[in-house]
């Protein structure tokens, strides 16, 4: 059945198809509504409004260390307070997906303007971006399944206008929640033990540490081969010899607006670049 999402409205029902247990974040336009969708409509999901965007990532870490699926939700200087949060996340081995949904207003509203897109390079994560409402329900789903499968967690990247903006989505209204389970690692905090011990990580000899090092830095090597060079994620659209565009997001629908018969790479996978 047809329905007019925003992304925000996407993302939420994504999580609620992904078979989220726990979902956690700080209220900032224009990111709030995902939260608030989700406690309204997907009671089966456990939700709750944190302290700070540190704290809910925390315990969505908490939870994906546990095996189940979870998300964190934040505005774009939110994840300048959790930052430290998400490189410990990083070197840990995720069990339960884990994807941190960042909403960067890009100068509209907030006087502080930090682009996350900084932040998940320097984590060492993948990033993606989708341009509209349905990018936001099927990018939400995958994020999951590529959190699990590389031990990584996913950032979502929306900007003011993917949050706000309202499109036809098409889902499955007989849709049976069912929380998903993944305990790859019978222990995935990795970082935090060795951060907390004061041990060094990925030289170490100590076995107690090897054994929980997640290679997060060959895992971006294997996404960059297996992901960001598939067609599926970041299409190419062949039009006008003479001129084509590199774009992501938002950005996208407005070269086609504008330039109907340039050539496109449309990146739904922002970090790594294919």
């Amino acid at each position: 059945m047809n329905k007019i999402f925003t992304a925000n409205d996407a993302v939420a029902r994504g999580a609620f198809e992904s078979g989220v247990k726990v979902a956690t974040g700080y209220p900032g336009t224009p990111s709030t509504s995902i939260i608030d969708d989700i406690m309204r409509d997907y009671k089966d999901i456990y939700c709750e409004w944190s302290v700070n965007e540190k704290v809910a990532l925390e315990v969505a870490m908490g939870a994906s260390f546990s095996g189940a699926r979870s998300l964190a939700v934040m505005k774009t200087v939110g994840l300048n307070v959790a930052h430290d949060a998400l490189i410990s996340a990083a070197q840990s081995q995720i069990n339960g997906g884990l994807v941190i949904v960042v909403a960067d207003d890009v100068g509209r509203i907030t006087d502080d303007y930090n682009d996350c897109r900084y932040y998940g390079r320097s984590a060492g994560v993948p990033i993606l971006e989708p341009s509209d409402s349905l990018d936001a329900l099927k990018l939400t789903k995958l994020a999951f399944k590529l959190s699990e499968l590389y031990s990584l967690p996913v950032i979502i990247r929306l900007t003011t206008v993917t949050c706000k903006t309202s499109s036809l989505v098409n889902i499955d209204e007989n849709y049976q929640y069912s929380a998903s389970k993944n305990l790859k690692f019978k222990s995935s905090c990795y970082a935090v033990l060795t951060t907390t011990t004061i041990m060094g990580m990925k030289n170490s000899d100590n076995p107690k540490v090897t054994r929980f090092n997640n290679d997060f830095v060959h895992s971006m090597d294997r996404l960059t081969d297996n992901l960001s060079n598939n067609s599926n994620i970041n299409p190419i659209e062949l039009k006008d010899k003479k001129i084509g565009f590199i774009t992501s997001g938002a950005s996208y629908l407005y070269l086609k607006e504008t330039l109907p018969d340039a050539s496109i790479l449309k990146l739904g996978a922002i970090h790594p670049y294919p």
